[in-house]
């Protein structure tokens, strides 16, 4: 797979840089240094993991006066100002949020929201999780090359992601060895209970 401008591929693990064609991205030797921020979908290859770029069509999004959005946003932005005191005592610089409520109650709206937030204030990246294993090996990979980049790693419906993956798989994400620093994990669900 080339990449534009040129580059190499390497072996999963020893990334450096970032390589592209068109809207996909993948470590390299060389080319990038900075993935575009944006949202991303992760996938895998022969040679390692990949990060498809999304469309954000945030333009249309209408931000109400909402205390539990601007709350979390506000966490947000404070959780990105506090590194130093995460590494002064020894911890991995983690957050998690879950969003929880009946389906039509705006869970989706204010994921939109903070992934608009976090992109134009921040110039961060979002990653979509559909597959755990695959979203370890793309944030692994994403946080070799770009350790302090603003990150949140979203899983909508977290409960079909746990029925369908496992309970050990979306833990081994969180909590596990792949586990990655300074990332903000953002799940929703319908059904908190399960």
């Amino acid at each position: 797979m080339p990449a534009q401008g040129g580059g190499h591929l390497l072996p999963s693990g020893t990334f450096k840089r970032w390589g592209a064609q068109g809207d996909l991205f993948f470590g390299m030797a060389e080319t990038y240094d900075k993935l575009p921020c944006g949202l991303y979908r992760g996938g895998m290859t022969q040679t390692g993991p990949i990060l498809l770029k999304q469309k954000v069509e945030t333009d249309n999004l209408l931000e109400l006066p909402d205390d539990a959005g601007a709350s979390i946003i506000a966490e947000f932005d404070q959780f990105w100002k506090i590194g130093d005191k995460f590494r002064e005592r020894g911890f991995l610089m983690k957050r998690g949020c879950l969003m929880w409520g009946p389906a039509g109650s705006g869970k989706t709206s204010c994921i939109h929201i903070l992934v608009k937030h976090l992109i134009e204030d921040h110039e961060g990246v979002v990653l979509l999780i559909d597959q755990p294993q695959i979203a370890a090996a793309c944030l692994q990979m994403l946080r070799k090359i770009e350790p302090h980049r603003p990150l949140i790693a979203i899983m909508e419906d977290l409960d079909a992601l746990v029925n369908r993956y496992g309970e050990n798989e979306v833990l081994a994400l969180l909590d596990g060895e792949a586990q990655v620093d300074n990332v903000i994990f953002l799940a929703s669900t319908n059904y908190p209970e399960h």
